[in-house]
């Protein structure tokens, strides 16, 4: 198709001057903020004082990749101005622009009243990942804010944090209390299971039967082998942890499946691909959830669906969900402090608890402002749990990579 065929003819048939030399001029391929491209095309050109048309054909030379392509595909003869063509650029990819998290939306992001610590955490550490310019200490004072009243928000009173990485540090070690008291009184957590997606067995997918959408994070996406050239684009918008507006990369069907050879299911998933950092890597909304039949218990961290061989259970991983929310938290301590280079160690007084017996190399440090009642109250699983995580981390210290139809921890 001829890429002159969308402007008039009185543009199209303009005359350029024979000794015209046209500038450098940076190329826009439709996948950022199309205004910044026409600012710095307008400095570029501003006193050249060329004609429309000139100024018409520069700038869609400037176009390649999907920019281009829309361009050749506008009707003959549509573009009958520089302005017309501005406009109507800005107008078809302004939804490519990434939206900005700013520390106005972490003042917004408030603990629910039945809201666990560790959701709260994921929600806010997300929202702080994606955010651009928010200084440390305006995100401690906006974490602080949000908690409801409980045994955190009292110790972070009592010592506030000399550091982002240190406040990460604090919520951490009561998150692992909360965890340990709710695996008693059976309170509710997080639903993160492995996935049969397409060929590849995928860890740390959340199942959440209050998200609208099916999410597939870019990370586990390229992991796949999939490109973006199989996703198909729309201009809709998603709602994030946050309350910001999210754009996805694109859309893509894949069959999901659970279950094993006493009785499994499949069913074909419409995810949204989505370019953020996360602790999970994909996620099952409700939609989802209801075409497998599903029922869910936080209360027993498992589900239910039928099959034909009968009814079967998948049963939630906690410690997979721990690893989600180590995760977030790492991405939150490299964001606020990308020079950290060693291990997150709080910078406050800690008290040894020894996991093995004479193996004094199961010893680990818990915060010391825990007072003596709260760590009387420690359940004996709280010790179980921590050797755990000890083991986890041993293993993951020995693992050398995943098989390669696994996406991995």
């Amino acid at each position: 198709m001829d890429g002159n065929a969308p402007f008039s003819d009185a543009i199209h048939l303009a005359p350029i001057p024979e000794d015209f030399r046209p500038p450098s001029l940076e190329v826009y391929k439709g996948v950022t903020d199309p205004r910044g491209h026409v600012q710095g095309f307008e400095a570029a050109v501003r006193y050249r004082q060329l004609d429309e048309a000139t100024r018409c054909h520069l700038l869609a030379n400037t176009l390649k990749g999907a920019a281009f392509s829309w361009f050749i595909k506008l009707p003959r003869g549509h573009i009958s101005s520089y302005e017309h063509l501005k406009w109507e650029l800005i107008a078809r990819f302004i939804g490519r622009t990434r939206m900005v998290v700013s520390d106005m939306v972490l003042a917004n992001i408030k603990q629910g009243e039945r809201e666990s610590l560790r959701d709260y955490t994921n929600s806010f550490f997300a929202a702080t990942a994606e955010a651009e310019d928010v200084e440390p200490a305006v995100a401690m004072h906006n974490f602080r804010r949000g908690l409801k009243v409980g045994d955190l928000s009292k110790s972070l009173q009592l010592a506030k944090p000399r550091s982002y990485p240190e406040l990460v540090a604090r919520a951490s070690q009561f998150i692992l209390l909360e965890d340990a008291e709710s695996s008693l009184t059976g309170a509710p957590g997080p639903i993160v299971v492995v996935a049969r997606i397409t060929d590849f067995d995928v860890r740390r997918v959340l199942l959440d039967s209050g998200s609208a959408a099916d999410i597939l994070f870019e990370s586990a996406f390229l992991q796949m082998g999939l490109k973006e050239a199989n996703l198909l684009r729309a201009g809709t918008t998603l709602l994030g942890f946050s309350g910001e507006r999210v754009q996805p990369l694109g859309f893509i069907t894949l069959p999901v499946s659970f279950g094993d050879d006493n009785g499994h299911a499949m069913s074909m998933v419409n995810f949204a691909v989505i370019k953020a950092k996360s602790g999970y890597n994909a996620i099952l909304g409700r939609t989802t959830l209801n075409s497998f039949g599903m029922v869910i218990s936080t209360t027993h961290l498992c589900a239910k669906f039928p099959t034909s061989s009968g009814v079967v259970t998948i049963r939630g991983d906690a410690k997979q969900a721990t690893r989600c929310f180590q995760i977030a938290a790492q991405l939150v301590v490299d964001q606020m402090d990308p020079r950290e280079s060693q291990p997150v160690i709080p910078q406050e007084g800690v008290v040894n608890i020894a996991l093995g017996g004479k193996d004094s190399s199961k010893i680990v440090n818990i915060s010391s402002y825990l007072n003596e009642k709260q760590q009387a109250k420690l359940p004996p699983c709280f010790l179980s749990t921590l050797m755990s995580l000890h083991g986890l981390l041993k293993m993951l210290q020995a693992w050398t990579g995943p098989s390669a139809s696994t996406i991995p921890y």
